[in-house]
């Protein structure tokens, strides 16, 4: 299958056309991150778990329950 691919002509496995115009709009990301107070590794945002006003990440966070 490998050589088929590798000899092909370009037309035959790639799609050209006008290009279009979308409407993006991205997403706002997150970097934000702390350390676990557990184990010391660096958690971003939506891995951490905030136990008694301290920060930790998933695994941690299931020892102190």
């Amino acid at each position: 299958m490998i050589e088929k691919i590798m000899s092909a002509k370009d037309k035959e496995i790639l799609k050209t056309g006008e290009v279009e115009s979308i409407d993006f709009k991205p997403r706002k990301g997150s970097f934000y991150w702390e350390k676990c107070e557990g184990c010391d590794e660096v958690v971003f945002l939506y891995g951490l778990k905030v136990i008694n006003g301290k920060h930790y990440c998933i695994s941690s966070s299931a020892l102190k329950n």
